[in-house]
């Protein structure tokens, strides 16, 4: 099983020999005690010692289909608070 497979197979709960990890949303100020910690010298070689499965995605919210998503997740935006109670 792929990286990609382990991830949908634990959302789905699904058996499987280990869940897929997620280092999270280190801040910068972490990174050089995580990697002395760890022996690594990039991010990238971080996630693989760890055995992370999962990248973060940024997308550019700022078009109208895409828009969706902030109003699924409730983000705010441009001041206000969307959620989809106000369809």
């Amino acid at each position: 099983m792929n990286r990609k497979e382990l991830f949908f197979a634990t959302i789905e709960n699904k058996l499987v020999d280990h869940l897929a990890s997620w280092l999270g949303l280190t801040v910068a100020e972490a990174l050089p005690s995580l990697y002395k910690q760890f022996g690594v010298k990039t991010y990238n070689e971080l996630k693989t010692k760890i055995g992370d499965d999962i990248y973060p995605v940024d997308v550019p919210l700022n078009k109208p289909l895409l828009n969706l998503l902030k109003v699924d997740y409730g983000f705010a935006y441009s001041g206000y608070f969307y959620c989809r109670n106000n369809f």
